[in-house]
C-alpha cells in the first residue's frame, strides 16, 4: 500500500455521527479481496465487540415512582439526552435516549442555547 493511502487511513478523523462510521466501513470494503483469515487477535476484538453490547450501560425498564435522571449534551452540530433511573444497586441505567440533528438556524445558536434547547426538547418528548 502506498504512504498516501496509509497516511489518509492514519489521519481519518474519530467518527462522531453514524454516517462517519458508515462512511469508514464503506472504506474498508477494499479487503474484501484479501484472504479470510480469523485469528486469536479478532477473536479477542470480536469477543470484547460482545462484552460491550451485553454490559452496562444497558438500557432498563422505568419503575414508577424511582428517580428518574436527565442528562442533556450538545455540540455544534447535535443535541442529545438520556433519561436513566436510579436502581435497587444504586447505580444509574438508562432507559431511554435520543439525538436531533441542528439544522437551519439552530446551528447558529451560541453553545447556551443549544444546551438549553436540548433540555427543552428532552422535556417536550418525555
Amino acid at each position: 500500500m502506498s504512504k498516501d493511502k496509509v497516511k489518509a487511513i492514519l489521519d481519518w478523523l474519530v467518527p462522531w455521527k453514524v454516517k462517519d462510521i458508515q462512511s469508514f466501513l464503506g472504506f474498508t470494503n477494499f479487503y474484501c479481496c484479501t484472504p479470510w483469515k480469523f485469528d486469536n487477535k479478532c477473536m479477542a476484538t470480536f469477543n470484547k465487540l460482545k462484552q460491550a453490547f451485553t454490559h452496562a450501560p444497558i438500557f432498563t425498564h422505568w419503575v414508577p415512582d424511582w428517580q428518574l435522571v436527565m442528562e442533556t449534551n450538545a455540540s455544534d452540530y447535535a443535541i442529545a439526552a438520556i433519561l436513566s433511573i436510579y436502581l435497587k444497586d444504586g447505580k444509574i441505567h438508562p432507559i431511554a435516549s435520543l439525538s436531533w440533528s441542528l439544522h437551519n438556524a439552530k446551528l447558529n445558536y451560541d453553545t447556551h442555547d443549544k444546551e438549553l434547547l436540548a433540555i427543552f426538547e428532552a422535556f417536550k418528548y418525555w
